[in-house]
């Protein structure tokens, strides 16, 4: 891949660790293909702390903007950046230095407008390796890489973690940008937009990236993660058009509306209102349970666990929930 090819890289900020912060620049500056700038958007968190970790570079832009959330953030981004490509990268995580060199040699043109994507090590809030939750990582992703189809790979849920994408800049300017509406999901709605669109998708075999699991992480909110998720399925549901997918995009909303009632209302008592908020949904999800066709064997095998065990634990809930509303 020709030097020709600029990267901006891009990490939205919010009052972070100043330790992971640190480590997270620093593997973006010390890439053996090195990034043309590196933009930085305080996302109206304190700045002090941002700026005593920032080494001494040229190419960090620092910018600061009122609270607007992390797609708002990453939009304001691409604003400013001017590389032909732009890698994302969360403030918590970081690259091993051959990421950007890695990504780019699979574009077979350069500035062909495309994404390009590889799996994640998952580390724990000391840095060691999460072996167990990394190798189940590793093997959805490479599942769902190899069936040929990203859009059923992403129907059921994001494999693509929001710190390994490189994509061309132009998608962006032809897709819209970052949906602030469904943020913190706006990642994933931004993959099956690409997907939709047909835009080229190439995948690299071997961890490039590094997620770092901590207490302070957004995806342990689990009430805000569903809420997203559900809005990022009714919105994408009408653009779908293969049948088969959209049909388990369609059974896999449902479930994922089904387990937020559960978290909202189930685990707080209120059975009846669960009940009369899942009895409809589990009517629909048993008829869309045909839909898990059109695909490989080893993605239908991933789908079928991963739809069936949902259902399971929210029908086990509706007969538990019947027992302990008629005490």
């Amino acid at each position: 891949m020709p030097i020709s090819c600029s990267v901006s890289a891009v990490i939205a900020l919010y009052n972070p660790d100043p330790v992971f912060l640190k480590m997270a620049v620093a593997s973006v500056l010390g890439q053996v293909y090195p990034v043309l700038e590196l933009v930085l958007v305080n996302d109206g968190g304190e700045t002090s702390v941002i700026e005593s970790v920032l080494p001494n570079d040229n190419r960090i832009k620092l910018y600061s903007k009122p609270n607007g959330g992390v797609a708002d953030a990453r939009n304001y981004a691409l604003q400013k950046c001017s590389g032909d490509y732009i890698a994302f990268l969360d403030q918590d995580d970081y690259w091993y230095p051959d990421k950007i060199g890695d990504l780019l040699a699979l574009i077979p043109e350069p500035g062909m407008p495309c994404m390009v994507v590889s799996p994640v090590d998952i580390v724990d809030d000391s840095g060691r390796i999460d072996t167990k939750n990394t190798s189940r990582a590793l093997k959805t992703y490479r599942i769902k890489s190899s069936s040929g189809n990203l859009l059923r790979g992403l129907v059921s849920d994001n494999f693509i973690h929001s710190s390994v994408p490189l994509v061309q800049r132009s998608i962006f300017e032809a897709l819209g940008g970052f949906d602030t509406n469904v943020q913190p999901h706006d990642d994933w709605d931004m993959y099956l937009r690409i997907a939709v669109a047909g835009c080229p998708v190439f995948f690299a075999d071997r961890p490039l990236s590094v997620w770092r699991t901590h207490g302070k992480n957004e995806s342990g909110n689990v009430a805000l993660m569903q809420r997203s998720m559900c809005r990022v399925y009714r919105k994408n549901l009408s653009e779908i058009r293969d049948m088969s997918s959209r049909r388990l995009f369609l059974l896999c909303g449902i479930l994922t509306a089904m387990n937020r009632a559960g978290t909202l209302l189930y685990k707080r008592g209120r059975y009846g209102l669960y009940r009369k908020h899942v009895g409809r949904q589990m009517t629909m999800a048993l008829r869309n349970l045909p839909s898990l066709n059109g695909a490989d064997a080893s993605l239908l095998l991933w789908e079928f666990r991963n739809v069936t065990i949902p259902l399971i634990k929210s029908i086990r809930r509706y007969l538990v929930s019947l027992v302990r509303h008629s005490k």
